[in-house]
């Protein structure tokens, strides 16, 4: 087993296998966060192993990013068959490249930690303890990503540690990761089986090492957990809302167009599966004496439709549909709640490559409240490349280059939204806001025929007030994953959010741990803004997330929803109306910190030493007096005067003799 790790190739694909491994394991569903310190002592070993070949370092970089997508993201092939519409060699042959140039970081990171042990970056007595994080997370936040990922989400699962987000977000807990797991590696000499040699820890330069590894280590899962407890017990004295979400398990929107799911099986759909699963969830209510005053359904709930009435809808295939509107005033009816679903939403803009109408689509979700009417609307931002958007598709129509990219491509995609909006409810707990307007997607029309069961039900629905007392944060499916996109959403809202909503579709996916990663990479938002965070989605993964970042126990339903079943869940989400968070406010503005600290311990090195150098040539350059060694002669050379010791006899080696106890 030595022998393979040393050698050179052997070692590198070795060592890279058991990264993916490793790094694997320290996410959900596994949660083994300890892993991920082993997984960055495997990179730091191969960078010291291979510091004179940057060719190695990278590849064994390369190979460090395949293994881990191996192991922890294969669910992409499925992506790309499903969602693509890939043969399956043609994407694995894709998920290759896919791999390489999607995981950036890690080569690029292996490759500067290989220039940090050479002997030229030494003198420039930087600090490796603060260098080594500071590299780590720049490259984190230098490379894009399609499914952002964080190192500081290998460390997320420690429940203690996970709370320092809330001062320095996901990627201060990348900091911290490396600078414990470097500070530990550097103590251990990357040979970690070498600490169970006793004479080692007795060494006071060991100790000296690893004392500042070990106070960071103690002092964060101290404050971790005595803020952990106390975020917990002001969670218990809240105000909440109790939410109900619905999993329909709805038909996949595959490749190919929609033609694929057919009208029986969305009429089923809207009228079988979701009243039924609806019906069921009053029921339990009603027997917990739980008043429900949010109704959750998922992205694709109901795959195409739109609730905007218009011309331009009702002439479209897959366009407005009265049952999907019935779907929804009726949930709003039966629970006298707000209602938040996923939508198609449709609007009229100019191309401007041929300066004629063209119609835009967007992924989109709407709330209706419990009056009947439209409360407000938002449109998802973050679109999936290639999936939901072209990459630089204004600079491309800008341009008319649009016109080279294939038709069926380029009328697929979703337009991007351009609105912060929070969206308005009612809870029985809380005072209704001083004011909430209402508002209408731009494209719907008040005056448009309704059929008569649709009428009948707005009629009953006006009877009724709707007073919001808070809003919350709409988020849709990826959105979650990005720290900066949330921040956001508190600077450009007057009021802050209550609490946070993510709808999604995980069924593109298949059933693979890609909605667990899903879900565990989105959970740190809760700490970051200490808002709790109800996940509803078509197939499994939901459930909730409260202030302190653990998983919540539900009111009805299970903890985590199953894959691919029909379920539902509620919920009594916490509402922390408290100001913004010191991550909130400040973002990623501590990170200028590292490198202040290390220009000024660059500055001090680089004086002291030269001022001990000087003083140490001083010392003992005069003449020494006759007979006498200098004081900057070397022991080795010092002769005895002759005729003090007789003939001279020829030394022989000692053999250490071992010190008894006691004496």
């Amino acid at each position: 087993m030595i022998k393979l790790w040393k050698a050179p190739f052997q070692s590198m694909v070795f060592s890279s296998i058991v990264f993916g491994i490793l790094s694997a394991l320290s996410l959900e569903p596994f949660n083994f966060p300890l892993t991920a310190y082993l997984a960055v002592w495997i990179l730091l070993y191969q960078a010291q192993l291979n510091s004179n070949s940057p060719g190695r370092l990278l590849w064994f970089g390369f190979m460090a990013a395949f293994w881990l997508c191996v192991f922890g993201f294969y669910w992409t092939i499925h992506l790309f068959t499903v969602y693509g519409g890939l043969p399956l060699y043609l994407a694995v042959f894709t998920f290759i490249p896919y791999t390489f140039l999607l995981n950036l970081k890690i080569p690029f990171l292996v490759l500067a930690l290989g220039y940090v042990n050479e002997k030229r970056f030494r003198q420039l007595r930087l600090p490796s303890l603060i260098l080594v994080p500071t590299i780590a997370v720049s490259l984190d936040l230098l490379f894009p990503q399609v499914f952002n990922w964080y190192w500081g989400n290998l460390l997320a699962g420690n429940p203690y540690l996970a709370q320092l987000a809330e001062y320095v977000g996901v990627h201060g807990l990348s900091f911290l990761l490396f600078f414990l797991s470097y500070g530990s590696f550097k103590v251990l000499k990357g040979v970690p089986w070498k600490a169970i040699y006793w004479k080692r820890f007795r060494s006071i330069r060991l100790w000296k090492a690893v004392s500042p590894v070990v106070a960071v280590a103690v002092a964060g899962l101290i404050f971790g957990y005595a803020r952990k407890a106390s975020i917990e017990e002001i969670q218990r004295s809240l105000p909440h809302v109790t939410a109900l979400t619905i999993q329909p398990n709805a038909p996949l929107e595959k490749a190919g167009g929609p033609q694929e799911v057919t009208w029986p099986v969305l009429r089923k759909l809207i009228t079988g599966t979701i009243p039924d699963l609806a019906k069921e969830a009053r029921d339990e209510a009603y027997s917990r004496d739980l008043t429900v005053d949010l109704v959750v359904l998922p992205e694709s709930a109901v795959p195409y439709f739109t609730t905007q009435d218009n011309i331009l809808t009702r002439k479209l295939m897959y366009g407005y549909r009265p049952e999907f509107e019935e779907l929804i005033l009726r949930l709003a009816l039966e629970f006298n709640a707000e209602v938040f679903f996923n939508q198609n939403a449709f609007g009229v803009s100019l191309d401007p490559s041929t300066g004629q109408p063209r119609k835009d689509v967007y992924n989109s979700s709407a709330l209706f409240s419990r009056n009947g009417k439209r409360a407000d609307y938002y449109h998802k931002q973050i679109l999936i490349a290639f999936g939901e958007q072209i990459p630089y598709a204004e600079f491309l129509e800008e341009t008319g280059l649009i016109n080279l990219v294939p038709e069926s491509v380029r009328y697929s995609r979703f337009r991007q939204g351009k609105r912060f909006a929070l969206q308005p409810y009612e809870s029985s707990a809380m005072d209704p806001l001083p004011e909430v307007s209402l508002k209408y997607d731009a494209l719907s029309d008040p005056q448009a025929i309704k059929e008569d069961s649709i009428r009948k039900l707005l009629d009953e629905l006006n009877k009724r007030d709707f007073q919001p007392t808070g809003q919350f944060m709409p988020l849709i499916c990826y959105e979650v994953l990005s720290p900066d996109y949330i921040r956001d959403f508190f600077h450009k809202n007057e009021a802050n959010p209550d609490f946070m909503v993510n709808i999604t579709q995980d069924k593109w996916y298949g059933k693979t741990i890609e909605t667990f990663q899903h879900f565990e990479l989105g959970r740190i938002r809760s700490i970051e803004t200490r808002r709790a965070l109800l996940r509803s989605t078509n197939s499994g993964s939901s459930g909730m997330i409260d202030l302190a970042g653990n998983y919540a126990e539900p009111e009805v339903g299970k903890r985590l929803t199953g894959q691919e079943t029909e379920e539902f869940q509620i919920f009594r989400v916490p509402v922390y109306r408290s100001e913004d968070t010191f991550y909130v406010t400040f973002g990623d503005n501590w990170f200028f910190f590292p490198f202040l600290a290390m220009l000024g311990f660059w500055v001090k090195r680089r004086f002291a030493g030269g001022t001990t150098n000087s003083s140490r040539r001083k010392i003992g350059a005069g003449p020494s007096p006759a007979g006498q060694p200098s004081m900057s002669t070397p022991p080795s050379r010092i002769q005895m005067p002759e005729g003090s010791g007789g003939a001279k006899k020829k030394s022989t080696p000692r053999r250490p003799t071992r010190r008894r106890s006691g004496k």
